[in-house]
C-alpha cells in the first residue's frame, strides 16, 4: 500500500459528461490516489478496460448501481467525493445533491466549475476547471490531506443551509416578498427584492396560469421549446421573453436570466 493513500469516490450516472474519465487520468498522475466508482450507465462495460489500459486497475473498485439505504455508507468508505462534471453544448450540471450529500457526511468536495456546482459547493470545497485531470489530481490531494479538516467542517455548515428547514425559510421569506405591497411589506425590511423567473418548455395555457398572478412584478421567461405561441402570450402579458434556443433544462434556463438580470440588486 502506497503511505499516505486517498480514496476519492465518484457518485452517479455513468456517462461521459460526468467527467468519469477525467478521474480515472487523474489518478495515473499521483499513485497515492485510489477511487470509488459507484452508479451504472452506458459506460458500465468499458471502465474495467480502460482503467487497465492507464494501468490503474488495481486502484479502482467499481462498486456498479448502489442501493438508496447504502449511499451513507459509501460516503463513509471515502477520502474525498469528486465531481468532475463536464458541461456540453446541450447539457451542464445541475444541482449536484451528491455534493451536499458527501459534505453533509463530512466528506471534503471537489468539483468542476461547471453549471450550478460552484452555487452548491460554495466555498466549502474544491473547484477546479473542467475536462483537465491535473487540476483535478492536485484538488483531490489537497482535499483529501492538508485542508481535510478544513474541507470536512466548511462542508458542514454548508450543507445545513441546504437542509429542508433552512430551504424552506429561505421560500418562506421568498414568499413574503414577492406578496408584500407598499401597505404590508415584508416583515424583515432588509429583504432584497424579489424577481421571477419562468423556464418553460411549451403549454402556453399552464404558463398563462402561472404568469397571471405575478403580472407587475419584473418576470422574465426563458423559452427551451421556442414556441412562437409563449412568445405572444409573453407579449400580452408584459413580459420580458427570451428564447433560450434549445432545450438545456431548468438550470441552463435559469443561468440565461442570472447572466442578463432585470434588477441585478434583487
Amino acid at each position: 500500500h502506497v503511505r499516505d493513500a486517498i480514496t476519492v469516490g465518484l457518485l452517479g450516472r455513468l456517462v461521459p459528461e460526468k467527467g468519469v474519465d477525467i478521474l480515472l487520468e487523474a489518478l495515473t498522475l499521483d499513485e497515492r490516489l485510489r477511487a470509488r466508482i459507484a452508479g451504472t450507465g452506458p459506460l458500465t462495460e468499458s471502465l474495467p478496460a480502460r482503467c487497465r489500459d492507464l494501468g490503474i486497475a488495481d486502484r479502482v473498485d467499481l462498486l456498479g448501481p448502489i442501493r438508496p439505504e447504502a449511499v451513507e455508507d459509501f460516503y463513509r468508505s471515502i477520502d474525498v467525493l469528486a465531481v468532475p462534471s463536464m458541461p456540453t453544448p446541450r447539457w451542464t450540471e445541475q444541482f449536484g445533491r451528491v455534493a451536499v450529500e458527501a459534505m453533509a457526511s463530512g466528506v471534503p468536495v471537489v468539483a468542476s466549475r461547471a453549471g450550478a456546482l460552484p452555487d452548491v459547493v460554495g466555498g466549502a470545497g474544491i473547484l477546479v476547471p473542467p475536462g483537465r485531470p491535473a487540476p483535478l489530481a492536485e484538488a483531490i490531494a489537497e482535499a483529501g490531506g492538508s485542508r481535510r479538516e478544513e474541507l470536512r467542517t466548511a462542508g458542514l455548515i454548508r450543507a445545513e443551509t441546504c437542509s429542508w428547514e433552512s430551504v424552506a425559510s429561505e421560500y418562506l421569506g421568498l414568499y413574503l416578498a414577492a406578496t408584500a405591497t407598499a401597505s404590508t411589506p415584508p416583515p424583515d425590511r432588509t429583504r432584497r427584492g424579489v424577481e421571477i423567473i419562468v423556464v418553460a418548455y411549451g403549454a402556453p395555457e399552464m404558463l398563462r396560469a402561472a404568469l397571471l398572478p405575478v403580472v407587475g412584478l419584473p418576470v422574465t421567461v426563458v423559452d427551451n421549446s421556442s414556441l412562437s405561441e409563449i412568445s405572444a402570450l409573453c407579449h400580452e402579458l408584459g413580459v420580458r421573453y427570451l428564447d433560450a434556443g434549445f432545450n438545456a433544462g431548468f438550470g441552463a434556463g435559469v443561468n440565461i436570466v442570472l447572466a442578463d438580470r432585470l434588477d441585478p440588486e434583487a
